[in-house]
């Protein structure tokens, strides 16, 4: 029983994240390849083309047209950018069946959630700590997780720690809880006359796109981003109407920035 009112939906469930990437990367098979390992230092464009290089300064590979769907480290290759866009620690905990009063058939979520079973244990999280980029587990965060579980369900856990088992990672948030996804805007191009007050009005660097800051949300919104992605690059029909773009555009930050106006005396 759960000690508040909730929605029931049987035909909701959950994914492991990796084996959900590795079913994306068998699907785009043979058209796309992963390769791990590899450390991107900078990108540059010479012509019509971009070329990826290593530490070393080496090309590490070269095409038309680069999208960066790599969280925070996109900022690092764009040369920091003014985004608003900032890092938010999260750390989940599991512990072996049988160690709490409850064990759930179906995923219960709130402010925290509680997974069934996954390999004889019990997943629960997760934290949230914005700015923080430490992935160290933390026995003060096993805790936390534990006091959200017992206001999830209502009932208290005494766990022992050294039985606790967990994970880190770090989401990257934009401050208006909505996704980065479009063509990186050019600031040094001269903007054709056009007023910045609009994203689509704001220059673009020329196959250059990005897709990051997709928060708590990324299983949710991954592949319904992707497609947006592929139509803004294809010129192909977009899957969103032209607000809902605009919302998620990098170009955002400009046009509102650009609407604000100078500062005021």
């Amino acid at each position: 029983r759960l000690p508040f009112p909730a929605w029931f939906y049987p035909g909701g469930g959950w994914v492991r994240p990796a084996l959900l990437a590795r079913h994306f990367l068998d699907q785009a098979a043979p058209r796309a390849a992963f390769r791990g390992g590899i450390e991107v230092a900078r990108l540059q464009r010479l012509g019509d083309r971009w070329f990826v290089l290593g530490v070393a300064g080496q090309v590490l590979e070269q095409a038309d047209v680069v999208v960066l769907a790599n969280a925070g480290d996109a900022l690092r290759l764009l040369e920091a950018p003014a985004w608003s866009i900032q890092p938010v620690r999260g750390q989940i905990s599991s512990l072996p069946v049988g160690s709490l009063p409850v064990s759930p058939r179906i995923p219960v979520a709130g402010a925290s959630y509680l997974l069934p079973q996954i390999d004889g244990r019990l997943v629960l999280g997760a934290t949230a700590q914005a700015g923080d980029l430490d992935l160290t587990l933390r026995d003060e965060d096993h805790l936390l997780n534990l006091k959200q579980l017992e206001r999830l369900t209502g009932c208290a856990a005494d766990i022992d720690l050294a039985a606790m088992q967990g994970r880190t990672g770090v989401r990257w948030v934009a401050y208006d809880r909505l996704p980065v996804v479009g063509a990186v805007p050019d600031l040094v191009a001269p903007a054709m006359g056009r007023p910045l007050n609009q994203p689509r009005f704001v220059p673009r660097v020329p196959g250059l796109f990005v897709f990051t800051a997709l928060g708590s949300r990324g299983i949710t919104w991954c592949a319904l981003g992707a497609q947006v992605l592929a139509s803004c690059i294809t010129g192909a029909p977009s899957p969103l109407e032209a607000s809902l773009l605009d919302a998620i555009d990098p170009a955002r930050f400009i046009a509102r920035h650009a609407r604000r106006g100078p500062p005021k005396n």
